[in-house]
């Protein structure tokens, strides 16, 4: 995170953009075609930004009930980490059933890249 962003800065920006992403990945369902090239990577811009928001605050708010150590406890760039590691599972999954390609094996090989990805993530510190 850089040097002049607090943490409350960034949690109010991400409470912010919960509702706003889930509001206009609502309305890119509801309102475009799923047949345009632009829609659907709207939706998926839109979609990953809630994924994002939502996993990372719900990942914030987890941190206080689950870990007694400081250094987890309330850590803001570790949430944001956690958001983006599940909000980029579940965009691939959600992917790879648009294609209809998701399959039990790769579930299983989803599940083995973000096992690896997180493992990576805690080494770097």
């Amino acid at each position: 995170m850089e040097e002049g962003v607090s943490d409350r800065v960034v949690l109010t920006l991400v409470v912010l953009a919960v509702p706003g992403a889930w509001a206009g990945t609502g309305y890119v369902v509801f309102n475009t075609s799923p047949d345009e090239l632009a829609d659907r990577l709207a939706f998926f811009a839109l979609f990953y930004v809630a994924l994002f928001a939502t996993f990372s605050l719900a990942s914030h708010i987890l941190s206080f009930r689950l870990f007694t150590s400081k250094y987890y406890r309330g850590n803001v760039s570790r949430s944001l980490e956690q958001g983006g590691l599940w909000g980029t599972f579940v965009l691939v999954a959600t992917m790879l059933q648009v294609t209809r390609t998701l399959s039990l094996l790769s579930t299983v090989l989803l599940i083995g890249a973000l096992a690896v990805a997180q493992f990576v993530v805690l080494i770097r510190r």
